[in-house]
């Protein structure tokens, strides 16, 4: 008896005790091996990104696409092909204030997801959705005081409708294809 109760109680403590070592352990994203994380300083601006040596065997080039990669100190970009260490992760630039100047990420050295622009004094400049090297989503451009002064809307890195253009004095220009003619309206919001 004293035996079934031993057991029983183990059994609990273990079961208890359990979710308290599992959550306690800090959880992390895997990371290739061969990642390393880069910090450059350029003419006062700050550059913090994620390299990734990628076996050219296992990595299949889009002729069409933009490729960015890190080499002796420089950040480059070029079509169809890469030399060096694709950027792979998070990428953040700093204007010399410490404010973002750009925010975005990289996969396999393809712009990919929410990428967002500032200006030095931290208004927002533009923001656009990137996917697998494309241009696919709304882009959003902002004047100098940040409101919207336009937004644009891309299909698999094409351009897309509608666009639409905000002016200073309160009203929305909408540019969209009507039976294959490009057709304007504008519309006046108020407040």
């Amino acid at each position: 008896m004293t035996v079934l109760i031993f057991r029983r109680l183990l059994i609990f403590f273990t079961i208890s005790i359990s979710p308290i070592d599992m959550y306690s352990q800090r959880i992390k994203e895997p990371v290739p091996e061969s990642t390393n994380r880069v910090i450059l300083n350029r003419n006062d601006t700050v550059y913090s990104f994620y390299t990734y040596k990628v076996d050219l065997k296992k990595m299949v080039l889009n002729a069409e696409l933009f490729y960015c990669w890190y080499d002796k100190g420089l950040i480059n970009q070029t079509q169809g092909a890469y030399s060096g260490r694709v950027l792979n992760g998070s990428y953040k630039v700093f204007y010399p204030n410490k404010n973002l100047k750009e925010l975005g990420h990289f996969n396999n050295g393809l712009r990919n997801g929410k990428w967002t622009y500032w200006q030095a004094d931290g208004i927002k400049k533009r923001e656009e959705v990137w996917r697998k090297g494309l241009l696919d989503g709304q882009v959003v451009l902002y004047n100098e005081k940040g409101g919207v002064s336009k937004v644009e809307f891309y299909n698999n890195g094409r351009p897309s409708y509608p666009r639409l253009i905000y002016t200073s004095d309160n009203k929305v220009i909408k540019t969209y294809k009507k039976k294959g003619t490009i057709v304007s309206d504008t519309t006046s919001l108020s407040f």
